[in-house]
């Protein structure tokens, strides 16, 4: 460990590793001794659920060149329509077709002998429900005097599909049924922590901290979904504290956390003056940047978005070559890619300094300034820090990083108020709305059904009735052959064509149901203006009205309660902003912040958070009122501006 000084900012320049060594003493940053270290004994879980899991291969051209480096002994001959399949070139499998067509045989190498001849053979049923997956043990060895053997638990969800070439085939959605877990005391507080394995490969020890060792800690009395889900090289907050991962068992019957000596970063607050080499082996820290405006990129070589950006970057460098713009590219690679990085930035001719260490996402600048976008320690990754060495905004995506910076460069900004600019997160929990009614009567559907490049369905007989979402989104809703029930067809993709869509039948209720699942499901596509997408589970249905029939329908839906979050510092305090979408159309737009109780803002006093305003008009921060002037349609930015006007009255 080292404490190296830096130049220009007047503060330490950092210079240091991931994991810090209880041995090491007082010349640290951030603390005066030795992190404290904290060693948790875990137990597994047999009985784990997860929605994160990977499939099965079944394409023959694929498995025949894995059989031809690892040789696996197979029935000779295979049963009548068998086929051998692979899970990630971990085990081997066969299915077999069954009789009844909701099911199929499977035999996996559970054992891990590469012999198929001495393995169970299941039947596995057609998953309808969550718990309806059929549960299979695969055998474990981890080194040792004498080696220890254990037997995990995965989840075989069975569902028939078709691959790219329209051909029937098995379809298998395997999840780990198993997960480490512990309790430990800090600082007076009960913590519950778990350790899950996305690669399921059944190894929790440090090699796999950026693989697929995926963290939760929370509060032992929150709920068990409290808490986010940390890749395993994360630094974990606790309070006013990191820690990080100093050790695991590689069968994770234990894991060991350390105090953090790697500062803390927000959106506002001075950048840590991180001293880092570039390609040509000259050392500088970021402070050396002081007095201009710095673009710090961070990209591995595999991240097709990352090198796809760097033509815009190029021309952002070009377009602002007489304003004070520095780019710094940090590369976040293994020390095994970085010949392959270097020929990315030979071919691509990329002109500003480069930084490549080799340490991957263990690199501690990126483990700092990774926790500030929108989407937590994700690529591509830019950072916009200010002339005062403030990190501006942080962003996964170029073009709003580009909107900030033009904010701060463009000619016309020129004695303009400073914007804010709030990257915002995802609700750790997405919940039902409380339903919400179709449109059927708006002038702004007169509007859309005329507009030219609607496609309407060719069949509309008379009785049949136009409406749309608040999103805009036109519907159709028809009379069905069955009683009390109404037929419906939503323009699902977003692309203003309903003859490409399904028509499904929707229930007549006298009552709004209890819950969403009394509802018809109807699955729809979001489109962003960044090119992201989402899909998204809508649940409709109709109202009956008393007396005479009405002469349009009473549809309602159920959406996704779309809230999202962030939090930046303002002359030293510290606020959060949360939005909230009020249609549940899963699309934030001028309107929807417009509405009353749009964005909330609270700020931290003392170890509380405290709601200062709930309304996009008169927000004050910093003894200034700020109003929203743009949200990003995914609801991962939002921009406020000094007002010049006298506080609204509404």
């Amino acid at each position: 460990m080292r404490r190296m000084a830096g130049r220009g900012s007047g503060s330490p320049a950092v210079s240091i590793g991931v994991f810090a060594a209880a041995a090491c003493l007082g010349s640290v940053v951030g603390h005066a001794q030795a992190p404290d270290a904290i060693r948790v004994p875990l137990v597994r879980n047999d009985n784990a659920f997860y929605d994160i899991g990977k499939g099965l291969t079944f394409d023959a051209q694929r498995v025949a060149e894995h059989l031809a480096k690892t040789p696996v002994r197979l029935p000779d001959p295979l049963p009548p329509g068998a086929a051998v399949g692979l899970s990630d070139g971990d085990y081997f499998v066969i299915v077999e077709p069954d009789s009844r067509p909701e099911s199929v045989f499977l035999t996996v190498d559970a054992n891990m002998n590469r012999d198929l001849r001495d393995d169970a053979r299941i039947e596995v049923t057609t998953r309808k429900k969550r718990g309806d997956e059929a549960v299979i043990r695969i055998r474990r060895t981890y080194p040792g005097t004498p080696p220890k053997e254990v037997w995990l638990p995965y989840r075989f969800a069975y569902s028939p599909r078709k691959n790219q070439k329209g051909e029937p085939e098995p379809g298998f959605f395997v999840t780990p049924a198993y997960r480490m877990e512990g309790t430990f005391r800090l600082q007076q507080t009960e913590y519950a922590i778990e350790l899950s394995d996305f690669i399921q490969l059944g190894r929790f020890d440090k090699s796999n901290l950026s693989k697929g060792t995926v963290i939760r800690v929370r509060a032992a009395d929150d709920p068990p979904e409290a808490g986010a889900l940390l890749w395993g090289y994360e630094l974990i907050p606790f309070g006013g504290e990191f820690y990080e991962v100093r050790d695991e068992a590689l069968d994770g019957s234990w894991i060991e956390l350390a105090r953090s000596i790697l500062p803390h970063a927000a959106i506002g607050r001075p950048v840590p003056d991180f001293r880092l080499t570039d390609t040509d082996g000259k050392a500088f820290s970021l402070g050396e940047y002081r007095g201009r405006y710095l673009l710090l990129d961070f990209w591995p070589s595999w991240c097709g978005p990352c090198v796809a950006e760097f033509a815009n970057i190029k021309k952002t460098v070009e377009r602002y070559a007489n304003q004070p713009l520095s780019v710094v590219g940090i590369n976040l690679d293994f020390e095994t890619r970085l010949e392959t990085a270097r020929k990315v930035i030979a071919d691509k001719a990329l002109p500003w300094r480069q930084v490549m260490e080799g340490k991957g996402e263990f690199l501690p600048i990126y483990q700092i300034l990774g926790r500030l976008p929108e989407q937590r320690m994700a690529f591509p990754l830019y950072v916009v820090i200010g002339p005062d060495g403030v990190v501006r905004y942080a962003t996964n995506s170029f073009r709003t990083a580009e909107r900030s910076l033009e904010a701060s460069l463009a000619p016309a900004a020129a004695g303009q108020p400073e914007a804010i600019f709030v990257p915002l997160a995802a609700s750790r929990t997405i919940m039902p709305c409380a339903p919400l009614p179709a449109d059927f009567t708006s002038p702004s559907l007169a509007s859309a059904v005329q507009n030219p490049n609607v496609k309407l369905p060719a069949d509309l007989e008379s009785g049949a009735v136009v409406g749309q979402l608040p999103s805009g989104r036109l519907l159709v809703v028809r009379q069905a052959s069955a009683e009390r029930r109404l037929r419906l067809r939503v323009d699902a993709g977003g692309d203003q064509d309903l003859t490409n869509d399904e028509d499904k039948e929707i229930p007549v209720l006298d009552t709004f149901p209890a819950t969403p699942e009394g509802a018809t499901s109807y699955d729809l596509v979001l489109s962003y203006a960044s090119g992201g997408q989402a899909f998204r589970p809508y649940r409709f249905f109709a109202l009956t009205s008393p007396g005479a029939p009405p002469p349009l329908p009473r549809v309602f839906y159920y959406g996704w309660e779309g809230a999202r979050s962030g939090t930046f510092v303002r002359d030293g305090v510290d606020y959060q902003i949360k939005i909230s979408d009020p249609t549940c159309d899963g699309i934030f737009t001028p309107d929807d912040a417009n509405t009353a109780a749009f964005l909330t803002l609270r700020k931290k006093q003392g170890n509380e958070w405290t709601a200062v305003r709930s309304d996009a008009l008169d927000i004050p921060i910093g003894g200034r009122l700020y109003r929203v002037t743009h949200v990003e349609d995914d609801g991962r930015l939002v921009v406020l501006e000094q007002q010049r006007q006298p506080p609204a009255v509404r």
